[in-house]
């Protein structure tokens, strides 16, 4: 499956690069929401911040939606952004991880992505 990052700092893009490997999945960086849907990609790790305008979060997460075939979205954010996590869930992210994720919460999430039925009935 390949997966795809958008908005991750550099610390997390290769945390995330180092577990997409270690499960034999391929990687791509995203710079623009443009760019997603030719890539094929099965998944999208994305970053909210305070860098990361709420706009954008909110048009990748629109974007995903309107696919004939939605991509699962799993935003990063800080620890203490409690409020955003309904939000998040509520404008259709697939999860939420607390920022740093570890490589065991990526790799759960990866699995739980590519053994979804939902999503693997596609």
């Amino acid at each position: 499956m390949i997966i795809g990052s958008f908005c991750l700092n550099a610390a997390h893009e290769d945390m995330l690069r180092s577990v997409v490997r270690a499960l034999d999945h391929e990687m791509t960086a995203f710079s623009s929401m443009h760019d997603i849907g030719a890539t094929g990609v099965g998944l999208i790790f994305a970053e909210w911040n305070s860098q990361t305008e709420t706009d954008i979060v909110t048009e990748l997460l629109r974007v995903s939606d309107e696919r004939a075939t939605r991509i699962p979205i799993i935003l990063i954010i800080p620890r203490g952004w409690n409020r955003i996590l309904e939000l998040a869930s509520d404008l259709g992210a697939y999860d939420v991880l607390l920022a740093p994720p570890n490589p065991a919460e990526i790799k759960a999430e990866i699995e739980r992505v590519t053994t979804d039925p939902w999503l693997v009935a596609r």
